[in-house]
Protein backbone atom coordinates (compact mmCIF):
# COMPACT_ATOMS: atom_id res chain seq x y z
CA UNK A 1 0.00 0.00 0.00
CA UNK A 2 2.06 2.74 0.13
CA UNK A 3 3.65 1.55 -2.12
CA UNK A 4 3.17 -1.70 -4.66
CA UNK A 5 4.64 -4.36 -2.08
CA UNK A 6 7.18 -5.17 -4.60
CA UNK A 7 10.17 -3.19 -3.91
CA UNK A 8 11.92 -2.82 -7.50
CA UNK A 9 8.76 -2.82 -9.72
CA UNK A 10 8.30 0.36 -12.00
CA UNK A 11 9.84 3.68 -11.71
CA UNK A 12 9.59 6.79 -14.00
CA UNK A 13 12.46 7.62 -15.99
CA UNK A 14 13.10 11.27 -14.35
CA UNK A 15 17.08 10.92 -14.77
CA UNK A 16 19.18 10.87 -17.25
CA UNK A 17 20.34 7.03 -17.97
CA UNK A 18 24.14 7.15 -16.80
CA UNK A 19 26.46 3.77 -16.74
CA UNK A 20 27.05 1.36 -13.97
CA UNK A 21 29.93 2.48 -12.30
CA UNK A 22 33.57 1.00 -13.42
CA UNK A 23 33.40 -0.74 -9.94
CA UNK A 24 30.94 -3.45 -10.59
CA UNK A 25 30.95 -5.93 -13.32
CA UNK A 26 27.34 -5.95 -13.98
CA UNK A 27 27.95 -9.46 -16.54
CA UNK A 28 29.86 -10.99 -14.09
CA UNK A 29 26.73 -10.31 -11.17
CA UNK A 30 24.16 -11.38 -14.04
CA UNK A 31 25.59 -14.52 -14.28
CA UNK A 32 26.10 -15.00 -10.68
CA UNK A 33 22.59 -14.06 -10.16
CA UNK A 34 21.04 -16.00 -12.59
CA UNK A 35 23.23 -18.96 -11.02
CA UNK A 36 21.61 -18.54 -7.32
CA UNK A 37 17.91 -17.88 -9.09
CA UNK A 38 17.65 -20.91 -11.89
CA UNK A 39 16.60 -18.24 -14.09
CA UNK A 40 17.41 -17.62 -18.13
CA UNK A 41 19.14 -14.75 -18.77
CA UNK A 42 17.71 -13.35 -22.01
CA UNK A 43 19.14 -9.95 -22.09
CA UNK A 44 21.01 -7.54 -20.15
CA UNK A 45 19.01 -4.76 -18.12
CA UNK A 46 19.95 -1.37 -18.40
CA UNK A 47 21.67 -0.49 -14.96
CA UNK A 48 21.41 3.24 -13.92
CA UNK A 49 23.39 4.84 -10.57
CA UNK A 50 21.75 7.45 -9.22
CA UNK A 51 22.48 10.16 -6.50
CA UNK A 52 20.57 9.47 -3.49
CA UNK A 53 18.65 12.74 -4.22
CA UNK A 54 17.81 11.41 -7.94
CA UNK A 55 17.10 7.90 -5.98
CA UNK A 56 14.23 9.42 -4.10
CA UNK A 57 12.78 11.64 -6.49
CA UNK A 58 12.79 7.84 -8.32
CA UNK A 59 11.78 6.20 -6.18
CA UNK A 60 8.81 8.80 -5.24
CA UNK A 61 7.94 8.49 -9.06
CA UNK A 62 7.10 4.66 -8.36
CA UNK A 63 4.92 5.58 -5.65
CA UNK A 64 2.76 7.78 -7.44
CA UNK A 65 2.42 5.56 -10.55
CA UNK A 66 1.25 2.14 -9.08
CA UNK A 67 -0.63 4.23 -6.14
CA UNK A 68 -2.00 6.62 -7.87
CA UNK A 69 -3.28 10.00 -6.10
CA UNK A 70 -6.99 8.92 -6.17
CA UNK A 71 -6.32 5.63 -4.35
CA UNK A 72 -4.22 7.52 -1.90
CA UNK A 73 -7.00 9.46 -1.03
CA UNK A 74 -9.41 6.82 -1.01
CA UNK A 75 -6.89 4.38 1.97
CA UNK A 76 -6.31 7.95 3.54
CA UNK A 77 -10.00 7.91 4.40
CA UNK A 78 -10.33 4.10 5.36
CA UNK A 79 -7.32 4.72 7.50
CA UNK A 80 -8.79 7.49 9.08
CA UNK A 81 -11.96 6.01 10.09
CA UNK A 82 -10.12 2.78 11.26
CA UNK A 83 -8.62 4.91 13.94
CA UNK A 84 -5.60 4.75 12.19
CA UNK A 85 -5.01 8.34 10.86
CA UNK A 86 -5.37 10.95 13.20
CA UNK A 87 -7.79 13.99 12.20
CA UNK A 88 -5.25 16.40 11.97
CA UNK A 89 -2.56 14.05 9.60
CA UNK A 90 -2.25 12.58 6.35
CA UNK A 91 -0.77 9.70 4.74
CA UNK A 92 1.16 11.40 2.46
CA UNK A 93 4.68 11.96 4.65
CA UNK A 94 4.46 8.63 5.50
CA UNK A 95 4.22 7.24 1.79
CA UNK A 96 7.17 9.31 0.66
CA UNK A 97 9.07 8.34 3.52
CA UNK A 98 8.84 4.67 3.15
CA UNK A 99 9.80 5.21 -0.82
CA UNK A 100 12.70 7.48 -0.14
CA UNK A 101 14.24 4.83 1.68
CA UNK A 102 14.68 2.28 -1.47
CA UNK A 103 18.27 1.41 -2.58
CA UNK A 104 17.22 0.23 -5.92
CA UNK A 105 14.45 -0.23 -8.39
CA UNK A 106 13.68 -2.27 -11.01
CA UNK A 107 11.08 -0.87 -13.83
CA UNK A 108 9.94 -3.49 -15.91
CA UNK A 109 8.53 -1.27 -18.59
CA UNK A 110 11.94 0.08 -19.14
CA UNK A 111 13.51 -2.67 -18.30
CA UNK A 112 15.79 -0.83 -16.80
CA UNK A 113 17.53 -0.93 -13.07
CA UNK A 114 18.47 2.05 -10.56
CA UNK A 115 20.75 1.81 -7.87
CA UNK A 116 21.36 4.64 -5.53
CA UNK A 117 24.96 5.54 -4.88
CA UNK A 118 26.90 4.10 -1.79
CA UNK A 119 29.56 2.39 -0.51
CA UNK A 120 30.55 -0.24 -3.00
CA UNK A 121 29.43 -3.24 -0.67
CA UNK A 122 26.14 -1.83 -0.26
CA UNK A 123 25.90 -1.19 -4.10
CA UNK A 124 26.74 -4.92 -5.35
CA UNK A 125 23.72 -6.39 -2.64
CA UNK A 126 21.27 -3.94 -4.02
CA UNK A 127 22.29 -4.47 -7.69
CA UNK A 128 22.20 -8.54 -7.12
CA UNK A 129 18.68 -8.15 -5.54
CA UNK A 130 17.47 -5.80 -8.61
CA UNK A 131 18.98 -8.73 -11.37
CA UNK A 132 17.02 -11.64 -9.74
CA UNK A 133 13.88 -9.20 -10.58
CA UNK A 134 15.16 -7.93 -13.66
CA UNK A 135 15.32 -12.02 -14.22
CA UNK A 136 12.45 -12.81 -13.19
CA UNK A 137 10.81 -10.44 -15.28
CA UNK A 138 12.68 -11.81 -18.23
CA UNK A 139 11.28 -15.21 -17.39
CA UNK A 140 7.38 -14.51 -15.82
CA UNK A 141 6.88 -10.90 -16.74
CA UNK A 142 6.42 -8.48 -14.06
CA UNK A 143 4.23 -6.27 -15.66
CA UNK A 144 1.72 -8.73 -15.10
CA UNK A 145 1.64 -6.38 -11.55
CA UNK A 146 1.84 -3.57 -12.65
CA UNK A 147 -2.01 -1.07 -12.07
CA UNK A 148 -3.27 -3.92 -9.82
CA UNK A 149 -3.21 -1.96 -6.75
CA UNK A 150 -6.48 0.03 -7.40
CA UNK A 151 -8.97 -1.80 -6.09
CA UNK A 152 -7.19 -4.96 -5.57
CA UNK A 153 -5.21 -4.16 -2.74
CA UNK A 154 -4.85 -8.16 -1.31
CA UNK A 155 -3.85 -9.27 -4.47
CA UNK A 156 -0.80 -6.87 -5.40
CA UNK A 157 0.95 -7.90 -1.93
CA UNK A 158 -0.02 -11.58 -2.44
CA UNK A 159 1.49 -11.23 -5.91
CA UNK A 160 4.60 -9.58 -5.33
CA UNK A 161 5.68 -11.29 -1.93
CA UNK A 162 6.87 -14.66 -3.90
CA UNK A 163 8.75 -11.90 -6.57
CA UNK A 164 10.23 -9.51 -3.26
CA UNK A 165 11.23 -12.87 -1.47
CA UNK A 166 12.73 -14.40 -3.96
CA UNK A 167 14.60 -11.34 -5.32
CA UNK A 168 16.47 -11.05 -2.04
CA UNK A 169 16.42 -14.65 -0.64
CA UNK A 170 18.57 -15.78 -4.11
CA UNK A 171 20.77 -12.51 -3.47
CA UNK A 172 21.28 -13.25 -0.02
CA UNK A 173 20.01 -10.23 1.62
CA UNK A 174 19.02 -10.55 4.78
CA UNK A 175 14.97 -10.72 5.04
CA UNK A 176 14.24 -9.86 8.89
CA UNK A 177 12.01 -7.44 9.87
CA UNK A 178 10.60 -6.99 13.30
CA UNK A 179 7.64 -4.54 14.01
CA UNK A 180 8.69 -2.20 17.06
CA UNK A 181 6.60 -0.88 19.63
CA UNK A 182 5.84 2.47 18.39
CA UNK A 183 3.00 5.38 19.11
CA UNK A 184 1.32 5.32 15.64
CA UNK A 185 -0.67 2.59 14.98
CA UNK A 186 -0.38 4.06 11.74
CA UNK A 187 3.27 3.49 11.08
CA UNK A 188 2.51 0.04 13.28
CA UNK A 189 0.04 -1.21 10.41
CA UNK A 190 2.49 0.17 7.69
CA UNK A 191 5.56 -1.39 8.59
CA UNK A 192 3.38 -4.69 8.87
CA UNK A 193 2.57 -4.85 5.72
CA UNK A 194 5.81 -2.95 4.08
CA UNK A 195 7.44 -6.07 5.74
CA UNK A 196 4.94 -9.23 4.44
CA UNK A 197 7.12 -9.84 1.62
CA UNK A 198 10.66 -9.98 3.53
CA UNK A 199 8.91 -11.90 6.07
CA UNK A 200 5.72 -14.01 5.47
CA UNK A 201 6.83 -14.14 1.86
CA UNK A 202 10.33 -15.53 3.04
CA UNK A 203 8.76 -17.90 4.82
CA UNK A 204 6.66 -19.23 1.66
CA UNK A 205 8.96 -19.36 -1.01
CA UNK A 206 10.81 -21.18 1.51
CA UNK A 207 7.98 -23.81 1.96
CA UNK A 208 7.42 -23.74 -1.65
CA UNK A 209 11.27 -24.90 -2.94
CA UNK A 210 11.18 -27.44 0.44
CA UNK A 211 7.69 -29.23 -1.41
CA UNK A 212 8.81 -29.05 -4.81
CA UNK A 213 12.41 -27.26 -5.14
CA UNK A 214 12.60 -24.04 -7.70
CA UNK A 215 9.74 -25.76 -10.26
CA UNK A 216 7.55 -25.26 -7.04
CA UNK A 217 9.05 -21.41 -6.99
CA UNK A 218 8.53 -20.92 -10.63
CA UNK A 219 5.10 -22.12 -10.40
CA UNK A 220 4.37 -19.08 -8.17
CA UNK A 221 5.95 -17.17 -9.97
CA UNK A 222 4.26 -17.71 -12.95
CA UNK A 223 0.58 -17.87 -11.48
CA UNK A 224 1.01 -15.06 -8.51
CA UNK A 225 -0.90 -15.87 -5.12
CA UNK A 226 -4.20 -14.20 -5.35
CA UNK A 227 -4.26 -13.44 -1.89
CA UNK A 228 -2.23 -12.94 1.30
CA UNK A 229 -4.45 -15.47 2.85
CA UNK A 230 -2.75 -17.76 0.37
CA UNK A 231 1.06 -16.49 1.38
CA UNK A 232 0.44 -17.07 5.03
CA UNK A 233 -0.88 -20.61 4.29
CA UNK A 234 0.99 -22.21 1.55
CA UNK A 235 -1.62 -25.22 1.31
CA UNK A 236 -4.71 -22.56 0.50
CA UNK A 237 -1.99 -21.70 -2.76
CA UNK A 238 -1.34 -25.34 -3.41
CA UNK A 239 -5.16 -25.73 -3.28
CA UNK A 240 -6.08 -22.70 -5.28
CA UNK A 241 -8.55 -21.25 -2.60
CA UNK A 242 -9.78 -18.19 -3.94
CA UNK A 243 -11.27 -15.43 -1.26
CA UNK A 244 -15.29 -15.48 -1.05
CA UNK A 245 -17.08 -13.08 -3.67
CA UNK A 246 -18.16 -9.99 -1.39
CA UNK A 247 -21.20 -8.27 -2.95
CA UNK A 248 -21.58 -4.63 -1.29
CA UNK A 249 -24.77 -2.59 -2.55
CA UNK A 250 -24.52 0.47 -4.44
CA UNK A 251 -26.81 2.17 -2.42
CA UNK A 252 -28.40 1.87 1.43
CA UNK A 253 -30.40 4.71 2.22
CA UNK A 254 -29.04 8.37 1.54
CA UNK A 255 -25.78 6.72 0.89
CA UNK A 256 -24.65 6.09 -2.07
CA UNK A 257 -21.21 3.55 -2.75
CA UNK A 258 -18.60 5.65 -4.04
CA UNK A 259 -15.33 3.23 -3.91
CA UNK A 260 -14.33 -0.02 -2.35
CA UNK A 261 -11.24 -2.06 -2.19
CA UNK A 262 -10.44 -5.62 -0.99
CA UNK A 263 -9.51 -6.47 2.40
CA UNK A 264 -7.11 -9.21 2.66
CA UNK A 265 -6.17 -11.29 5.69
CA UNK A 266 -2.62 -9.19 6.49
CA UNK A 267 -5.04 -6.15 6.55
CA UNK A 268 -6.91 -8.03 9.55
CA UNK A 269 -3.80 -8.91 11.65
CA UNK A 270 -1.92 -5.64 10.67
CA UNK A 271 -5.18 -3.79 11.82
CA UNK A 272 -5.52 -5.94 15.18
CA UNK A 273 -1.52 -5.36 15.65
CA UNK A 274 -1.36 -1.82 15.26
CA UNK A 275 -3.73 -1.82 18.17
CA UNK A 276 -2.41 -4.12 20.34
CA UNK A 277 -5.45 -6.75 19.59
CA UNK A 278 -4.71 -10.54 21.46
CA UNK A 279 -4.58 -13.51 19.20
CA UNK A 280 -4.71 -11.83 16.20
CA UNK A 281 -3.16 -14.34 13.83
CA UNK A 282 -5.37 -16.43 15.30
CA UNK A 283 -8.54 -14.13 14.92
CA UNK A 284 -7.62 -13.47 11.20
CA UNK A 285 -6.45 -16.95 10.16
CA UNK A 286 -10.51 -17.48 10.03
CA UNK A 287 -10.61 -14.85 7.00
CA UNK A 288 -12.67 -16.04 4.26
CA UNK A 289 -13.11 -12.59 1.97
CA UNK A 290 -13.21 -8.86 2.98
CA UNK A 291 -13.69 -5.25 1.20
CA UNK A 292 -13.83 -1.46 2.65
CA UNK A 293 -16.54 0.15 0.81
CA UNK A 294 -16.78 4.34 0.81
CA UNK A 295 -20.12 5.22 1.29
CA UNK A 296 -21.55 9.24 1.06
CA UNK A 297 -24.95 10.90 1.01
CA UNK A 298 -26.42 13.63 -0.81
CA UNK A 299 -24.71 15.89 2.21
CA UNK A 300 -21.26 15.02 2.08
CA UNK A 301 -21.39 13.28 5.36
CA UNK A 302 -19.06 9.61 4.58
CA UNK A 303 -19.09 6.25 6.44
CA UNK A 304 -16.81 3.54 5.79
CA UNK A 305 -17.54 0.00 6.04
CA UNK A 306 -15.57 -2.96 6.94
CA UNK A 307 -17.16 -6.26 5.35
CA UNK A 308 -15.63 -9.33 6.19
CA UNK A 309 -16.37 -13.28 5.49
CA UNK A 310 -15.10 -15.73 7.94
CA UNK A 311 -15.03 -19.53 7.21
CA UNK A 312 -16.91 -20.84 10.34
CA UNK A 313 -18.96 -19.46 13.06
CA UNK A 314 -16.24 -19.71 15.74
CA UNK A 315 -13.88 -17.56 12.97
CA UNK A 316 -16.81 -14.90 13.61
CA UNK A 317 -17.33 -15.53 17.11
CA UNK A 318 -13.35 -14.62 17.96
CA UNK A 319 -13.61 -11.74 15.66
CA UNK A 320 -16.66 -9.94 17.45
CA UNK A 321 -14.68 -10.35 19.98
CA UNK A 322 -11.62 -8.60 18.94
CA UNK A 323 -14.03 -6.09 17.63
CA UNK A 324 -15.27 -5.19 21.13
CA UNK A 325 -11.29 -5.05 22.21
CA UNK A 326 -10.53 -3.13 18.64
CA UNK A 327 -13.11 -0.41 19.53
CA UNK A 328 -11.69 -0.31 22.91
CA UNK A 329 -8.24 0.47 22.09
CA UNK A 330 -8.53 2.66 18.75
CA UNK A 331 -11.52 5.19 20.25
CA UNK A 332 -11.39 5.23 24.07
CA UNK A 333 -8.54 3.54 25.22
CA UNK A 334 -8.17 6.34 27.50
CA UNK A 335 -10.94 5.31 29.78
CA UNK A 336 -10.84 2.16 32.00
CA UNK A 337 -12.59 -1.17 30.83
CA UNK A 338 -14.80 -2.11 27.27
CA UNK A 339 -16.52 0.66 25.78
CA UNK A 340 -20.55 0.45 26.57
CA UNK A 341 -22.26 -0.42 24.18
CA UNK A 342 -25.45 1.90 22.31
CA UNK A 343 -28.49 0.03 21.58
CA UNK A 344 -29.27 -0.05 17.94
CA UNK A 345 -30.92 -1.52 15.17
CA UNK A 346 -27.33 -3.30 14.31
CA UNK A 347 -26.24 -6.41 16.52
CA UNK A 348 -23.75 -4.15 18.16
CA UNK A 349 -23.12 -0.33 18.55
CA UNK A 350 -20.89 2.06 20.33
CA UNK A 351 -20.59 5.97 20.44
CA UNK A 352 -17.38 6.65 21.67
CA UNK A 353 -14.72 9.46 21.31
CA UNK A 354 -17.09 10.94 18.54
CA UNK A 355 -17.15 7.96 16.67
CA UNK A 356 -20.36 6.37 15.79
CA UNK A 357 -19.62 2.52 14.83
CA UNK A 358 -22.23 -0.46 14.16
CA UNK A 359 -21.46 -3.94 14.13
CA UNK A 360 -23.61 -6.54 12.18
CA UNK A 361 -22.98 -10.27 12.05
CA UNK A 362 -25.45 -12.45 9.69
CA UNK A 363 -24.17 -16.07 9.56
CA UNK A 364 -20.47 -16.06 8.91
CA UNK A 365 -20.77 -12.58 7.60
CA UNK A 366 -19.82 -8.96 9.29
CA UNK A 367 -19.60 -5.69 9.05
CA UNK A 368 -18.09 -3.04 10.89
CA UNK A 369 -19.75 0.57 9.57
CA UNK A 370 -18.33 3.68 11.24
CA UNK A 371 -20.52 6.59 10.26
CA UNK A 372 -21.39 10.09 11.13
CA UNK A 373 -24.40 9.27 13.42
CA UNK A 374 -25.47 6.31 15.17
CA UNK A 375 -28.45 5.24 13.36
CA UNK A 376 -26.99 5.59 9.78
CA UNK A 377 -24.20 3.08 10.85
CA UNK A 378 -26.71 0.88 11.69
CA UNK A 379 -28.95 1.27 8.68
CA UNK A 380 -25.77 0.98 6.23
CA UNK A 381 -24.89 -2.44 8.36
CA UNK A 382 -27.90 -3.63 8.41
CA UNK A 383 -28.17 -2.73 4.19
CA UNK A 384 -25.01 -4.54 3.82
CA UNK A 385 -25.80 -7.74 5.16
CA UNK A 386 -29.32 -7.72 4.02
Amino acid sequence: MRKLAITGICALAIAAPAAAGPSLNVPKLLRSASKASGLRVKSQPKVTFLSPAAMQAQAIGLLDREYTSDQQAYDETVYRALGLLPANETLRPSLVARAAAATGLYDPQLHRIYVRKQPLKQERRALLVQLVYALQDQNFNLRRLAGVRSGRRDLAIAGSAPVDAYARTRAYVANTRKLAASASPLNDFLSLEAGFSATTGTRFVAQLLAVGGRHAIFTALRSFPTTTEQVFHVDAFLEHQAALTLSLPTAAGTFGREREDTFGELDVRALLAAFRVPQRDRIATGWGGGKTALYRDPNGRQAVALALDWDSSADVDEWADAVTTYVDHAFDAERAGLPATTPCAATKCWSVGGHELAFQRVGNRTVLVLGPDLAGSADLAATILS
